[in-house]
C-alpha cells in the first residue's frame, strides 16, 4: 500500500511539472465544501492556541480565565511559555467560541463576491480558493489571526481589491497559483507588479459594438458624460481602470446593467488646484447599486459625486432615466438647506414614494401649506401603522385590508411645531378617516364567509378588529395632544370622541389641568411624572396586588417607548 501511494505521488509530480495549470485545477473546490473548513479541527486548534497566548499576553485583563488569581500574582512570568493548565477549561472554551464566531463573521469582509469567471461561477471556486488560502494564513500566522479576530478584518477593502485584480487577471500574474503566495503583503506586491501588464493588455484589446453601446449626453473638453449599454463600451471606456465591469473575459457588466439603469461614464477635467496643473480623471456611476467610483474603483467623495451628478442632471439623461430623478430627490430631501420652493415643487410629483413624503414632512423648511398638502395626500402604500389584514385567509376571499390611512405620515406632521388650527384640522381628518374605515371593517366582517359558517364569529372577532383599527390611529391623536401648540378644545374633543385608554386619558386631563392653572406649557415627561405620582397616592392603588401596581405604572411610564418601537418597525419595512 505504501509503495502504491509513493508511485501515485511521483506520477502527480510528473504531471504537474509538465502542466503547471494542473496544480491550479487541483486546487479548485466548491464554496460549500470550503466553508466546512471554518469548523475544521485544525482551525479550532489554532484558535485555541491563540486564545491561550492572548490570555498570557495580558493576564491582568484576563485574570478571570486563570485557575488561581492569587497564585497568578506570584507565579506569572512573561518569559515563560503560556500553559493551558493554568486556565479554567470553561472560561477558555468561552474565549475560543467568541474568537471563532468573530472569525466566521469578519473573514467574509475580505473576500469579494465578484471574482468568478463563467467557468467558476457555478461552484464559486475562486471564492472558495480565497477562503481556504486565508484560513491557511490564519492558522499559521498569529498576526493574521489577530487581524481577523481582534482587528475586525482590518484593511478588508484593500484585501478585496487585491483579490479582485488577482483573479480577474490571473493569467498576467507572476504567481498564478494563489497557494504559492505566502502572505497578504506578498499578494499586494504580486498585484502591484502586474499593473503595467494589465494596462498594456487592456490597451491592446479591441471591442465590438463600442459606438452602439455608448449613449452620449455631453462631450466637450471640460466633461464627457456617456451612458454605457454593452460590454464592448464598458471595456473600451474602462481601459486602464480597476473597474470589474471593464475586465475582459468576465461578465460583471451583465450583473449591473439594466436598460433603465445603465452605467454612467464621466471623463472630467478636474478643477485647478493652487500650484498644480489641471488633470483629467475618469469615474463610473451606477445609481441602482449606489456605486460611485473613481479609476481605482474606490468610492468618490460626496463632493465629487454631487458635482458630477449635478452635471448629469443638466443633460437630457434625467428625462429618460427615472433612477436619476429618484437619486436627485433623495439628495434634495437629505439636505437641510433645500429651499421651501423646491419642497413645494416636489410635493405634487407623481413619482414620490411614501418614504419621500415622510422625509418632506420631517424637513425643517417644510411650510404649513406643504404639511397641509401632505395631510390630504392620497396615500396608498405599504404602511406598517396603517395596514390591516383581518384574517390569514383574507387574501383568498378578496379582503386585502385597507392601506390608505397614512397614519405614520400624519404622526410626523402631528409632531411639527405648527399652528393650533392645523393640528385641529389634522385631528378632524384622521377622525373622519377612522370613522370611514370603521364602517368598512364592519361591512367586511359581516360579509366574511366565516360569519355565515359560525353565528358567533362576528361577535367574537369584531371587538378585537375594532380595537386594532383604533390602535393604528391612536399614535397620531396622542402626538396631537402632546404637541405644545395644540388647542385645549382639540384635546377635549379627542377625549370625548376617541375614548383613549385610561392612562392616556389621565395624561391628557393632566395637561388640561396644568393649562387651567396658568402654568407654562408642561412637557410630556413632566405630565407623565405627575400622573404616576397621583396614581401611587390613591387608596385604589394601595389595594392593588404588587404585580398589578407595577403593571399600572409601567403602562404609564413606557407610553413613549411603545410608540417608538412600532414606529421603528414601520421604518424598517418602508426603507
Amino acid at each position: 500500500m505504501t509503495t502504491f501511494k509513493i508511485n501515485i505521488k511521483r506520477r502527480l509530480k510528473e504531471v504537474r511539472s509538465r502542466n503547471p495549470e494542473t496544480r491550479i485545477l487541483l486546487n479548485e473546490v466548491s464554496l460549500e465544501k470550503a466553508k466546512e473548513s471554518l469548523d475544521s479541527k485544525k482551525l479550532l486548534k489554532a484558535i485555541r492556541q491563540y486564545a491561550i497566548n492572548y490570555a498570557h499576553s495580558d493576564p491582568w485583563e484576563w485574570k478571570d480565565v486563570y485557575t488561581d488569581e492569587a497564585e497568578l500574582a506570584v507565579t506569572y512570568d512573561p518569559d515563560l511559555p503560556p500553559r493551558e493548565s493554568n486556565l479554567r477549561p470553561q472560561a477558555l472554551n468561552n474565549m475560543v467560541s467568541t474568537f471563532h464566531d468573530s472569525l466566521r463573521g469578519w473573514i467574509w469582509d475580505m473576500i469579494p463576491e465578484d471574482i468568478e469567471t463563467d467557468r467558476t461561477r457555478r461552484d464559486k471556486s475562486n471564492q472558495a480558493l480565497a477562503l481556504l488560502w486565508l484560513l491557511r494564513l490564519i492558522r499559521t500566522q498569529p498576526r493574521m489571526m489577530k487581524k481577523v479576530v481582534h482587528d475586525y478584518a482590518e484593511d478588508s477593502e484593500k484585501v478585496m481589491e487585491d483579490f479582485e485584480m488577482y483573479f480577474n487577471y490571473k493569467h498576467l500574474m507572476e504567481k498564478p497559483d494563489l497557494n504559492s503566495i505566502k502572505s497578504l503583503d506578498e499578494l499586494t506586491q504580486v498585484v502591484l507588479n502586474a499593473r503595467d501588464a494589465i494596462r498594456d493588455y487592456q490597451e491592446k484589446q479591441s471591442y465590438a459594438n463600442v459606438e452602439e453601446g455608448t449613449e452620449v449626453f455631453r462631450d466637450d473638453d471640460e466633461l464627457k458624460i456617456y451612458a454605457i449599454h454593452n460590454k464592448g463600451a464598458a471595456c473600451e471606456l474602462g481601459k486602464g481602470t480597476d473597474w470589474c465591469t471593464a475586465a475582459p473575459g468576465l461578465d460583471y457588466f451583465a450583473e449591473y446593467y439594466e436598460e433603465d439603469d445603465p452605467l454612467f461614464y464621466f471623463d472630467a477635467l478636474l478643477p485647478k488646484r493652487t500650484g498644480y496643473p489641471r488633470i483629467r480623471a475618469r469615474f463610473q456611476f451606477h445609481y441602482g447599486s449606489g456605486q460611485f467610483m473613481d479609476e481605482d474603483d474606490d468610492p468618490v467623495s460626496a463632493h465629487t459625486a454631487k458635482r458630477l451628478h449635478d452635471a448629469l442632471m443638466q443633460t437630457e439623461a434625467p428625462a429618460k432615466y427615472a433612477v436619476l430623478r429618484k437619486h436627485d430627490r433623495g439628495l434634495k430631501l437629505g439636505n437641510p438647506g433645500t429651499s421651501r420652493e423646491t419642497l413645494e415643487g416636489l410635493v405634487g410629483n407623481p413619482e414620490l414614494t411614501y418614504n419621500d413624503l415622510h422625509r418632506i414632512a420631517q424637513h425643517p423648511n417644510a411650510s404649513e401649506e406643504i404639511l397641509r398638502k401632505l395631510m390630504y395626500a392620497d396615500v396608498r402604500s405599504r404602511d406598517y401603522m396603517g395596514a390591516v389584514t383581518l384574517h390569514p385567509l383574507a387574501a383568498v376571499h378578496g379582503d386585502q385590508g385597507v392601506k390608505d390611512y397614512g397614519v405614520s405620515l400624519k404622526a410626523v406632521i402631528a409632531q411639527r411645531e405648527v399652528s393650533p388650527e392645523l393640528l385641529e384640522e389634522l385631528w378632524e381628518i384622521t377622525w373622519s378617516k377612522y370613522q370611514e374605515h370603521l364602517e368598512k371593517t364592519e361591512e367586511r366582517l359581516r360579509k366574511s364567509p366565516y360569519n355565515k359558517e359560525r353565528p358567533d364569529w362576528y361577535a367574537s372577532v369584531s371587538p378585537r378588529q375594532f380595537y386594532r383599527l383604533k390602535e393604528f390611529f391612536l399614535p397620531v391623536w396622542k402626538k396631537i395632544a402632546w404637541n405644545p401648540t395644540v388647542a385645549t378644545s382639540t384635546i377635549e374633543d379627542i377625549l370625548e370622541k376617541a375614548q383613549p385608554p385610561p392612562h392616556v386619558v389621565d395624561l391628557m386631563k393632566e395637561k388640561i389641568i396644568s393649562r387651567e392653572a396658568g402654568e407654562e406649557e408642561v412637557d410630556f415627561r413632566e405630565l407623565r411624572r405627575r400622573v404616576m405620582a397621583k396614581a401611587t397616592a390613591t387608596d385604589e392603588f394601595e389595594d392593588l396586588h404588587p404585580t398589578a401596581r407595577g403593571d399600572k405604572l409601567a403602562q404609564i411610564g413606557k407610553e413613549n417607548l411603545q410608540e417608538s418601537k412600532v414606529f421603528s418597525r414601520w421604518q424598517k419595512i418602508i426603507n
